[in-house]
């Protein structure tokens, strides 16, 4: 008997040390380089998969609703369950209600007081507040829940009016980070710097994150996207605790993670190979856009990567952890899964892969996550051909269980 149970506490032993080594052999190095701490993860997480369920509260915008939508900027909430849709394409703010309900139309087209034109992002700058970005000219254009407008804040560097324009703005625990651009005619074309910035709330930037700056030539326009690569289009984010995290290499999968005084002070890596593009993928790409230049219809020459970029968006939660979307995690998804997050906790750890079951195509649907418990899917009926102006847009709203 003695003989016996020896023999279980070797193995019992033996048991444990292997799993010790396994764990180690996948855990995560962290190294200090110049006063940045760089957090290297393997390409497994420490608690593996986590699928989560969704329940669709309410939709609105199909062919049988009462409410129309055009093109949707943007969605976000409230702490009492109202919900805030931009619409980029009619010029207003709906609000819904917790259930769905219209309750509201905040805004319209125009360059009077609380009026918009090019809005391409919205936020909630104080309790009964909303912030509309405008593009151009760049300011936040602000109005209260009564509809009532308010002064707007002038974006430029001395706060004035007409610096540039923006294209994405976050407004968390009394910060404003805005990604925006400015021009600046050259005798070889245009020169364009795009840049993230903290502002304060008279339009003065405080803190330069990023900045990128090139030259379109436009005598003879073209597009390296390699070259034109950088955090705008969601790859940037805004922590509740300050921090802005940023996506800034198309190649590689890093974060880098500035403090609320606009120091880089983490870069977060995982192990990870990009998903390669398709031949059709390819060739829609390489066709590129056209511009028109005096009148002229002049195509872009275009060059593409064979493989997308490693990380695609950025959203950090109110516990403070990270949830990226690299580039497989919209694609190739088994049935029933819409997408799927890296998660990474508040001190830079790859803790688990997130999928979210829900319908959609993620390829052409919209998301938008409204808060952490609740988000909002907008959907192309492609199949309906009904509409003189296009598909309708049909907004989903879901609670994550």
């Amino acid at each position: 008997m003695q003989k016996f149970y020896r023999g279980l506490f070797r193995f019992c032993l033996a048991s444990l040390l292997s799993a010790l080594i396994a764990t180690s052999s996948v855990a995560s190095s962290r190294t200090e380089k110049e006063g940045v701490l760089y957090i290297t993860n393997p390409s497994v997480p420490a608690e593996g998969q986590r699928m989560m369920q969704t329940t669709e509260l309410w939709r609105v915008g199909s062919l049988d609703s009462d409410i129309l939508l055009g093109y949707v900027s943007k969605v976000i909430g409230d702490e009492d369950g109202n919900v805030y849709v931009l619409d980029g394409q009619m010029r207003h703010v709906l609000v819904l209600s917790a259930q769905g309900e219209l309750s509201a139309s905040l805004s319209r087209e125009g360059e009077g007081p609380g009026e918009i034109q090019r809005p391409v992002d919205l936020f909630q700058i104080s309790d009964g507040v909303l912030g509309i970005v405008e593009g151009f000219p760049a300011q936040i254009v602000l109005i209260n829940l009564e509809g009532v407008p308010l002064p707007s804040i002038f974006v430029g560097k001395d706060g004035s009016r007409g610096l540039g324009n923006l294209q994405e703005g976050k407004f968390r625990s009394g910060r404003l980070v805005l990604f925006g651009q400015s021009q600046e005619m050259h005798q070889d074309g245009l020169q364009i710097t795009e840049y993230l910035g903290k502002f304060s709330l008279d339009g003065t930037e405080e803190i330069r994150y990023l900045d990128k700056s090139y030259l379109n030539n436009l005598a003879a326009p073209s597009f390296n996207e390699m070259d034109r690569y950088f955090v705008n289009n969601g790859r940037w984010t805004l922590g509740p605790d300050g921090y802005v995290y940023t996506a800034p290499l198309f190649s590689e999968y890093e974060i880098h993670v500035f403090n609320d005084e606009g120091k880089l002070t983490r870069v977060i890596q995982r192990d990870f190979e990009s998903r390669p593009r398709s031949k059709k993928e390819l060739t829609a790409l390489s066709k590129g856009p056209a511009m028109m230049v005096d009148g002229r219809r002049v195509s872009v020459k275009s060059t593409v990567e064979d493989r997308d970029p490693c990380v695609k968006s950025l959203r950090a939660d109110e516990n403070g952890a990270l949830w990226v979307l690299n580039s497989w995690g919209d694609r190739d998804q088994e049935p029933g899964v819409f997408i799927t997050y890296d998660v990474f906790d508040s001190q830079g750890e790859f803790r688990k892969r997130v999928s979210l079951r829900m319908e959609g195509d993620p390829r052409t649907d919209l998301i938008f996550w409204v808060d952490d418990d609740h988000l909002a899917v907008v959907q192309i009926d492609s199949e309906d051909e009904t509409s003189e102006e296009g598909a309708p847009l049909e907004l989903i709203y879901y609670q994550i269980e």
